[in-house]
Formats: C-alpha cells, structure tokens, sequence
C-alpha cells in the first residue's frame, strides 16, 4: 500500500511538472493579450493554475479507473503492470518505457517534498491566526457601513485596524479591513473606491479561490513555475477588480484618482506581512499596470477576444491531458533490481539467492499475464454471441415476448461475466497469496 502510493504521489510529480512546463508560459502570455477582457484574463490565469495543480491527478486518478475498460470491455484489473511492478529480469526494458528509482532515493524525495508543504501550511495557518488577532484588534466602523452599504454585500462587515489593509479576508465571515490612517484621512470619494475594491474581491469569491490558490502553492512548493503563475494569478485579480470597480465608481478616471489617493496613505506593517498570504490586497509593484489597465479598458470585449478565450482555454486542457499522458512512469524499483541486474548486465554469476528471487518474480508474471489473457479470451467469448443475439432482438419485429427474451439474455449475460469476474480475482488472489508466502520464504518479505 506504502509502495503504491509513493508511485502515485511521484507519478502525479512528473505529470505536474511536465505540465507547468507547458502550462504556465502558454498561461502567461495569454494573459497579456489585450484582446482578452481583464476579468476574462484573472479567470483563465486561475484556470491554467488549477490545471497545473489538480489537472494532472485528476487525469491520473481517471486514466487509472478507466485503463483496464479501455484494453477489455468491463475488465478489472486487466491494466498492464506498472514500471514498479514488474520483475527484476525486466529492468533493461522498463527503462526504455519509465524511470524507476531506489526505494531509500524514493523514501528521500517524498520526504523533502512532505515536510516541505507541510511547512508551508503551518505558515498559513500562522497567517490565519495572524489575521484573527488583527480582527481581535479592530472594531467595527458602522458608520461607514451605512455610508457604503449600497456598494458592499449584506453580510459584509467593514473594520478599521490599527495599522493593516485595505483588505478582503473571511469566507464565511465576510469582512474589509481598512486601516485607521486611511479610514480617517482619506477623502470620501478614496475611501469609497476603497471599499468598493475590496467589495469586489468578496462578490468575485476572490477569497475562496485565493484560498485554494495558497494550498496548491504549499503542496507544490518545490516548483518555481506555480509560484509564478500564482502572482500573475494575483496581479490580474487586482485589475479585474479594478475594472469592475471603476464600473460602478463612474467614470474611470475618477476611481483611478481616488486609488492613488489611498495609496499615499498606506502605513507600512511589517509585523503583520505574513497575514497577507490569506488577504484579497493589492500591491504596490503592480500599481503602475492597474492604472494603465483602468484607463485603457473597453467598454465592452472585443469580437477576437470572445473568440480567443474559449480556443485558449480549450489549448491549456488538452495541453494538461496532453501532459499528463506524456509523463515518465515513474516507480519505485524493486530493491533486487541493483546487484542482481547489473552482475547480469556484465555477465557475472548471479547469487543464488537473487536467482531464486528472480526467477519466483518472472514465475509471477507470466502468470499475471497468462491468467490475463484466459480472463480476455473468456470475455470475448462471451461479449460476441451476446452482442449478435441482443443485435438480431432489436432488429426483430416488437411482439409480446420479446421483452422477455431480452430480460433473460441480459440476465444469463451478466451471470456469466459476474462468474468469469468472480474466478478471475479469486485466481488472482489466491496466486498473490503464493507469490508473497514464496518471497517471504525466500528472505524478501
């Protein structure tokens, strides 16, 4: 079970950077097409981060399930073995095909790549937890809730801080964060374009895929390429809301005005800069682009960019399928692979104890592929006369026992396979049992 899931998690590894190789350029210089909205550009960013995260266990997990029904209709377990399940003896040739790696180099890589992300989720519980005291601290400003209720969602409460925001934090307690310097000396049209910003962080569920974003960003930390996409991801979130912001500020000139108003009047606040991994914020290396983003925007999207997106995104999921089929097999090797391979390899005598090992390993799997094949014919064997009888029944003329015949041919089919499936695992397991006692016996549990 161990072995198992050490191949999946480092299959899923090379899916996944194969597709970021892929992915993230194609990404990125999308994203800088004018042609695309901006709020078009901040979803297909997030598109393209999700298929670099999930995309490729995802299609590893559906490619396992569906394998064994592409080789054999309604076959289980009939998929071939993989790289780290095959025998000693077929090294040489698995290698052509895989990557197959030492159990302790195996045991080294996911336990760096582990203890790694699981830093990184203790950092961002640290931010929550940042984020609560800062909450702690602040009290609510319900005056300027009523000033701007008719921008800000119902359920979300607007707090002044002593020294951090503007910021959208909570799901599902929704609430903007604006410092206190700002909240006080800020002009009323500035403190509305604020507050209307970060409205729209929480209208766009900015925070929730923000959220998502971190934890794929943690588990993957060892990847450079889905930190890069993460912070485009994040610049085109800001712009996005701005556009959407200048909207219903009025004109965009004016909320531009107003935006840089209120970056004059930030307070630096080092002691609080590991929350902001958890906040909708803005930053201000990307002010210069949400500026010129807001005053350049369109009305209205044009004809190419409608017709680019849709293309685009349909190029980064084929480009993660792609990825995810491409990738090396990667394994880990059976610990008899090394002496025992290579003293073959030199033409050296093998020790007679490996020999043993290696010759119970190839009894093993042509058994495996034996008792494959009887399952396959059988199935065949089966499926055709089956497919012909159900064929001439529906091309037959309706009559009253027609229905009837149909039932018992479905029935007496599905026994059938239901007995042809029962023999096959219970022959399988009962051979997985004799192999395992006999490597056992042999020193090689």
């Amino acid at each position: 079970m161990i072995s198992a899931t050490a191949d999946w998690l480092l299959q899923v590894g090379s899916a996944h950077l194969l597709a970021s190789l892929l992915i993230v350029p194609v990404a990125c210089m999308t994203s800088r097409l004018r042609a695309i909205a901006p709020e078009r550009r901040a979803g297909l960013l997030l598109l393209a981060f999700a298929l670099v995260v999930l995309g490729p266990a995802v299609a590893l997990q559906a490619g396992g399930l569906f394998a064994p029904t592409l080789q054999m209709v309604g076959g289980v377990e009939t998929a071939a073995p993989r790289l780290a399940d095959l025998p000693a003896t077929s090294a040489q040739s698995a290698a052509l095909t895989g990557i197959g790696i030492t159990p302790a180099f195996a045991v080294l890589l996911l336990a760096v790549w582990l203890s790694g992300a699981a830093w990184h989720v203790v950092r961002l519980l640290v931010a929550h937890f940042g984020l609560r005291r800062i909450v702690a601290s602040s009290y609510r400003a319900r005056g300027l809730e009523d000033a701007c209720r008719p921008l800000i969602p119902t359920d979300v409460d607007i707090l002044v801080t002593p020294a951090f925001g503007p910021a959208a934090i909570g799901i599902l307690q929704r609430k903007i964060l604006l410092p206190r310097a700002m909240a006080l000396d800020l002009p009323p049209d500035a403190v509305r374009a604020v507050v209307l910003h970060e409205a729209t962080h929480h209208q766009r569920r900015d925070v929730h895929a923000l959220l998502v974003q971190r934890l794929g960003e943690a588990v993957f930390w060892w990847n450079p390429l889905v930190r890069k996409l993460g912070r485009a991801a994040d610049a085109a979130r800001e712009v996005a809301c701005d556009i959407r912001a200048a909207r219903a500020f009025g004109a965009p000139t004016d909320y531009a005005d107003a935006l840089l108003d209120s970056i004059t009047h930030l307070v630096p606040a080092p002691q609080h800069a590991s929350a902001q991994a958890l906040c909708a914020a803005a930053s201000l290396s990307t002010l210069e682009r949400r500026i010129d983003a807001i005053i350049e925007s369109p009305d209205s999207p044009s004809r190419m960019g409608r017709m680019l997106l849709p293309s685009m995104t349909g190029a980064l999921m084929l480009l993660c399928i792609g990825a995810s089929l491409a990738a090396p097999d990667v394994g880990v090797r059976q610990a008899v692979d090394a002496s025992a391979t290579v003293a073959a390899r030199h033409g050296q005598a093998v020790p007679q104890h490996e020999a043993a090992l290696l010759d119970l390993h190839d009894r093993h799997s042509r058994a495996v592929y034996e008792r494959h094949d009887r399952y396959t014919q059988t199935l065949l064997s089966l499926t055709e006369p089956y497919t012909r009888e159900s064929n001439a029944l529906a091309e037959a003329p309706p009559d009253d026992g027609k229905d009837a015949r149909l039932e018992r041919l479905n029935a007496r089919y599905n026994r059938l396979f239901a007995d042809n499936e029962s023999r096959f695992r219970e022959a399988s397991a009962q051979a997985e049992a004799r192999f395992l006692t006999a490597r056992a016996a042999l020193g090689n549990p």
